[in-house]
This record gives C-alpha cells, structure tokens and sequence, in this order.
C-alpha cells in the first residue's frame, strides 16, 4: 500500500517529479505511473490496483487535467472506492471539474500549488496525516474486499480470527471519519463474520462429537480393563485352587490358605469345593490374633472352655475357646511375659515375665468388649513346691 496517488495530466510531468521528490522527501511513499508501472503490463488494471492501495487520491488540477480521460477514470475509481480524494491546485482550469472536486477543498487554500510549493507541500502532508489509522483502515479491508469481490467472493478470502475483530473494531469507529466506508466494505465484513459464526458452529459440533467419543471410547476402555482385570483375577484365582488341591493330602494347612486366597479373588465352583475340602481335612480350629509380638505359650482351662496365652508384647490374654475372641487382657508386666497358665479349679491364672510371676483372678474375667478390673496378687518371694504344682508352672524368683 502506499500513502498518496497521483492523478494528472502528462503535460505537468515536470510539476508532478518536483512534488513526488518532495513527497519522498518527507517519507511519503507515492504512486506515480513513470515509476509504478512497469513496462508492458496492463496499464489500465494498474492504475486501478494503484489507486486502490492508496490511502489518498490526489488530483492534480489544470487546464490539461480536467479535460483528460485517463484523470476522469481514476477519479471516478477514487469515488467509487470512496477514497479520500485530496485536488491540488497547479492552475484553474477554464471549464468546470470534474466530479466533485469543485466541492473539496483545494490544496492550498489561497494562491496555486506553484507560487508558494513549500507550505503548500506541507499542508498536502498534513491532508494526507489527518485520521491516518483510520485511512489506512479504509484501505487495508478495501483491499481484501475487492480481492474477494474480484475471484467471485471466494470464502477462503474472508477475513477471521483477529483480522475479523481488528475490521470490525475499525468499522465501529466509523462514525464522523472520512472517507466513509463503502458497500462492498460492509458487504465483506458482514460475509466473514457469517463464515466465522459457522465454522465456530461446525467447529463446537465436531468438537461434541469428538467428546462423545472419547467418553465411548473411555467407557469402552474401562469395560475392557474391567474385563482385564476379571479375567487376569480368575487365572490367579484357579492357579492358586490347583496348588492348593496338589497340597490338600500332604498339607492341608498350606492348601486352606491358598484356597481361601483362591475364593477371596474369584468364587466359583473351581475353587469353592477345594476350599471346604481343604478346611475339613485342616487341623486349625481357630486362630487366635491380637497379640502385637510372638506369642510364647498357650494353655486351656481345666475346663476347656477358655485360653490363657502369654506374649513377649508384655500381655497375656484369656480367650473363648469357641468363638476365638478375646475375653481379658492382663496388663501389669513391664517385659515379655513368658508364661501364662491357669490353676487347677480355673479360678486363676499365673503369669511369669520380668523376674515377676503374678497370679491373677479369673472370676472377674468377662467379654473383653466391657471395662476390666482384675485383682492380682504380686508375689516377690520364691514360690515353694507346693505352689508350683498348684500353678502349674515355676515363676522366675
């Protein structure tokens, strides 16, 4: 693009080389068609490209330019582009103007552009400055319109992103500018914004589709792993119901556990006749857990209803023998216990741990779930034989 085009009669050639050297020396980039216009290309079709990409139409006003027909068609091509058409005056013509240069104002305002060419030339400058952004606006999406209008409106041509809201910001400040926006501007703008509502519509559609799928797709996944997973726990669960089977005869505690690790994983008709067979031919009754450390030594009741163990955790507890569960904890050694038994009557229980025996009393003994307040003898002497086979075993002393 450049700033200004110059319109003019060949016989003011020499006036139009002075003004297009003080234009460029003000950093003015100018189209003039000696320098343009490159040898035998379409002559017509490049001077309407030019005044096209111009932000100023400049006319250059005499007696030779008012009565040219090459002058009158580019000035109409300005008008239809509503270019910001800028008539300076070289000499009055005789005649009328063309157009509507008789109802701008002339550059300069008094005298001819000749007799006083500096402040003349500054105050072009100027008319060409004034609103620039919004000039350069007007030229910059007049271009791409009329190169959309040019290949039959071809959608790829329409403006998007950040061009589109850039265009439309500067359509919205139209109010009061000149040159005022065309038609083919609207039109344009009006068409990408169209084309953008639609490609923003197709583009949220596939986007809900391709989120559709992926969810099928997870949902799909997830079934799979699912199924993964299954399948992987019932290989597990039957390879460990097959050892435990090859060890039912010759191990049947070994064959208990991994037959109840083959139930836990998957319960099926595999694996649940090898755990019942495996528990009948077990020798465990039940399993008695709570201690926090090895469990030193266990005894029953004289009437086999309860257990006595002794742990190095510095407890000793009474069990059901029925169900397994814990009735009482004996607390008071500040070591390992290492041995806990019950009286003959079963009315008590000794303990021996940290060169400690103590013997407790077991009518108070009830279901661990509810508060306890044993009493307890401390003994500090060393117990005599008597007492030994009374309690069964012998207290360190």
């Amino acid at each position: 693009m450049t700033d200004a085009f110059i319109s003019y009669s060949r016989r003011d050639k020499d006036f139009v080389r002075r003004l297009n050297d003080g234009l460029g020396a003000r950093g003015k980039d100018v189209f003039v068609d000696w320098e343009d216009i490159p040898p035998a290309s379409p002559f017509r079709a490049d001077l309407d490209q030019g005044v096209a990409e111009s932000d100023a139409f400049v006319f250059v006003i005499s007696p030779h330019s008012a009565v040219s027909d090459y002058c009158r068609t580019e000035l109409g091509r300005a008008e239809e582009l509503n270019k910001r058409i800028i008539p300076l005056l070289l000499q009055e013509p005789a005649d009328g103007l063309p157009g509507a240069l008789g109802e701008l104002n002339w550059v300069p305002r008094d005298g001819s552009f000749e007799t006083a060419f500096d402040p003349a030339l500054e105050e072009l400058v100027a008319a060409i400055e004034t609103d620039l952004d919004w000039v350069r606006g007007h030229t910059r999406w007049g271009q791409r319109a009329l190169e959309w209008d040019t290949k039959e409106r071809d959608r790829s041509l329409l403006l998007r992103g950040g061009e589109l809201q850039d265009a439309e910001t500067w359509l919205a400040l139209q109010a009061g500018k000149e040159p005022a926006p065309t038609a083919l501007h609207n039109e344009y703008l009006l068409a990408s914004r169209r084309s953008s509502s639609r490609r923003q519509r197709t583009t949220l559609a596939a986007v809900s589709l391709a989120l559709v799928m992926t969810t099928v797709l997870a949902v799909f996944a997830l079934l799979q792993r699912s199924e993964a997973i299954s399948q992987r726990q019932t290989a597990v669960s039957r390879e460990l119901a097959a050892s435990a089977q090859a060890n039912l005869a010759s191990d049947p505690e070994l064959s208990l556990i991994l037959a109840r690790k083959a139930v836990v994983l998957r319960r099926s008709e595999q694996t649940e006749p090898v755990f019942w067979s495996a528990l009948a031919k077990s020798r465990v009754r039940v399993s008695l857990r709570g201690h926090t450390t090895g469990v030193t030594s266990a005894a029953f009741s004289p009437d086999g209803r309860e257990i006595a163990t002794a742990s190095a955790d510095g407890t000793a507890r009474v069990w059901d023998a029925a169900s397994a569960r814990p009735k009482t904890i004996l607390r008071g050694h500040t070591d390992g216990v290492y041995s806990a038994a019950f009286s003959p009557d079963g009315r008590e229980i000794v303990t021996a741990s940290d060169r400690t025996a103590r013997v407790w009393l077991c009518d108070l003994c009830m279901p661990f779930a509810q508060p306890l307040s044993l009493a307890n003898r401390r003994i500090t002497r060393p117990l005599t034989k008597q007492e030994r086979a009374t309690y069964l075993h012998e207290g360190t002393g």
